[in-house]
């Protein structure tokens, strides 16, 4: 199984995170904290660059420090972590299925997918049960 994880994105895709809609209220309350030094007290659309800069750079370190606690489970795991390039890459020898079933059962499997780049090994489809269909007799 192989999961790769890009810890930091290009700055416009960093700096255009902080503004894209909707905005969080706890990010919006961030900005209103950060702008008490503007007398005119700036809007989102026109947020002075030191508050887009502080908001990217706090939203950078709560993402690297969730994702630096996820990683210190896996190697714990002994699942093996290396930087590759931009990107952090995660292995193990368990079968995909296996893999999902194991970072089910350390309760990381829900952070873990929002941060999941291209090459990842994403967890299996569940199969829909068979039902029958409405014009079709039921099956005896």
């Amino acid at each position: 199984m192989r999961l790769v994880i890009r810890p930091i994105k290009p700055a416009p895709e960093e700096y255009a995170a902080v503004t894209k809609e909707p905005i969080p209220t706890s990010l919006v309350t961030y900005f209103e904290v950060r702008s008490f030094a503007f007398p005119d007290r700036p809007t989102i659309d026109r947020l002075p660059v030191s508050v887009r800069l502080a908001a990217v750079g706090n939203g950078i370190k709560s993402r690297l420090t969730l994702m630096s606690d996820l990683l210190r489970r896996l190697e714990a795991l002994e699942w093996q972590v290396h930087i590759v390039g931009d990107d952090v890459v995660v292995t193990t020898d368990l079968s995909v299925e296996e893999g999902w079933q194991t970072l089910r059962r350390q309760g990381v499997s829900d952070q873990l997918l929002p941060m999941l780049q291209k090459g990842s090994d994403l967890p299996p489809r569940i199969m829909p049960s068979r039902r029958p269909q409405p014009d079709s007799p039921p099956a005896l």
